[in-house]
């Protein structure tokens, strides 16, 4: 099992990287590319913070400064959502922002914390990728035009549906399609038909990425993976969670309560498959290595997890996998052997020119599925796969090395994929 607090740890690593990127006193920055979103932030700091009163008392100071970039509405339409617990929590959260903030106006019922704020709380850079959500808020205001645009700004390949648009942004249907009418007449947004449905898309994409600023490699949906998170770190808090069958029957129990936003997040396939007798510990490890990805951690390791080198240098690349009880070897590509049947090349050398990164992208993600069962499609320039070669292949310096652990790679492809629309990795 994983130690008492690890699960917990990570889960405050993620939000503590994630309230740094939006200015607070913090130490590490490790989601400069994944683009924060502010209410589920705050709703899952609110009940989370019982476990650390100083990222409670820090969050608290960033929204008492700066509660002009805060969606009120967006707030109240997550908190319908929201576990009992965390509405629970969110009530003295929002009467201390109250308490502090003239107008605030913030939903919830609570008792007010004794607070001072410590002012340590910086404006937001909204130059930072990380921060599109605001950025677009002080273009557009704190509406559900900015929200519907920061949504569009994720390519799904069959486009939006008012729904999805309304689901995810947490705002009314009717503010969406009343948004949606309003930047169609000015050509930001087109609509296609598709079926019974009207599908929404941008536009005028390329514009409106210059304007709002560099724009995020990813855009998590935060809400998903919060649900998930609560209820992997209470279970770890559980004093009720047993051993044995027990443990297995409530395992069992969380995995059906966290069904639709795993399914949301694109992960069902990466699931521990209750039945085996290594289940529990399947879980654990499952466990551990998901919140690690989260926080942003890409080696995090399983029990028996592999884990790939790739090392840059002036021209070329070269990988090797490591295993645990086993010397390290080095990665060569599909077509070499097929090209040298009789005469097997060992040079792990991949050219450093336009598709050398894209190649070995694939290769990584190919070889950490297949190990899990998983066959993947071959290599024709996937989004995803340009995607992993520009966010972290292509941003080693040369001379330097990079590693990923195998349960990186695969909740990394499965995820985007569950973002942008495609089915579940596999």
């Amino acid at each position: 099992m994983p130690s008492s607090s690890r699960l917990s740890n990570l889960a405050l690593t993620t939000a503590w990287s994630l309230w740094t990127e939006l200015g607070i006193s913090g130490w590490e920055r490790r989601h400069p590319n994944e683009a924060v979103d502010l209410e589920a932030l705050i709703l899952f700091s609110a009940w989370l913070g019982r476990l650390d009163h100083r990222l409670l008392d820090e969050s608290l100071d960033w929204c008492i400064a700066n509660s002009r970039f805060v969606s009120v509405i967006r707030l109240r339409g997550l908190l319908k959502q929201a576990d009992p617990d965390v509405a629970d929590a969110f009530g003295d959260y929002a009467a201390t922002v109250e308490a502090n903030v003239r107008k605030a106006n913030w939903p919830g019922q609570g008792k007010a914390r004794s607070l001072v704020p410590s002012g340590k709380s910086q404006v937001p850079n909204l130059e930072q990728p990380a921060l599109l959500q605001l950025h677009l808020r002080a273009l557009f205001g704190v509406a559900s035009r900015s929200e519907v645009l920061r949504l569009l700004l994720i390519d799904a390949p069959r486009g939006w549906s008012a729904a999805d648009l309304a689901r995810d942004s947490a705002f009314a249907k009717v503010n969406v399609a009343a948004a949606l009418d309003l930047l169609e007449l000015t050509g930001v947004v087109r609509v296609e038909k598709a079926g019974t449905q009207f599908r929404y898309r941008l536009g005028r994409g390329p514009q409106l990425a210059n304007l709002a600023g560099p724009v995020p490699s990813f855009q998590p949906d935060w809400t998903a993976r919060f649900s998930v998170m609560l209820q992997l770190v209470r279970l770890e808090h559980d004093p009720a969670a047993g051993e044995g069958l027990v443990r297995t029957a409530n395992l069992v129990a969380i995995l059906r309560q966290i069904e639709k936003p795993i399914t949301r997040l694109g992960l069902g396939d990466l699931v521990p498959s209750p039945g085996r007798p290594e289940f529990s510990q399947e879980f654990d490890v499952w466990s551990e290595q998901l919140l690690s990805y989260w926080a942003g951690l890409e080696h995090a390791k399983g029990d028996d997890a592999a884990t790939y080198e790739v090392h840059r240098s002036e021209i070329a690349w070269d990988a090797s996998i490591h295993e645990p009880d086993r010397p390290s070897r080095p990665i060569t590509l599909p077509d070499w052997d097929e090209r040298h049947k009789e005469d097997p090349r060992s040079d792990p050398m991949i050219s450093d020119d336009s598709s050398g990164a894209l190649v070995l992208a694939h290769e990584l993600m190919r070889r950490a599925h297949s190990r899990s069962g998983i066959t993947i499609e071959p290599f024709r320039y996937q989004p995803e796969v340009m995607a992993f070669a520009n966010q972290h292949l292509r941003t080693i310096p040369k001379g330097q090395a990079h590693t990923f652990s195998e349960a990186f790679l695969r909740f990394w492809r499965a995820e985007r994929l569950g973002r942008m629309g495609f089915a579940s990795a596999g």
